[in-house]
């Protein structure tokens, strides 16, 4: 089930190696994943955590194979989708969905 919400844009955050400018989007189908190896996950979070304004929830989809940040950011609840069974997250994470890839 996709979260549809006709009258507010969810900007996105894209994070790869370098941090992407974000997009707002109305739907979840208009976010382009891209992929690639090199992710330094905690550039992506401290920047969520530090735009304005200030997220609700941030959101991470991984494969897990990256350097976690020792403490997750504050007074922020922190999902992650994990597309691998081979990793897992950080203690601090709220709440981890596992997606094996097929």
């Amino acid at each position: 089930m996709f979260y549809r919400c006709p009258t507010e844009a969810h900007e996105v955050l894209r994070h790869q190696s370098n941090l992407n400018s974000g997009e707002a989007h109305a739907h979840v189908q208009q976010v382009r994943l891209i992929g690639g190896g090199g992710t330094k996950i905690g550039v992506g979070i401290t920047a969520a955590a530090r735009h304005f304004p200030r997220p609700d929830l941030i959101i991470v989809i991984t494969d897990g194979d990256t350097d976690w940040p020792k403490r997750g950011p504050r007074g922020i609840p922190v999902v992650c989708v994990m597309v691998s069974a081979n990793q897992t997250a950080p203690r601090w994470i709220h709440k981890v969905i596992q997606v094996p890839l097929r």
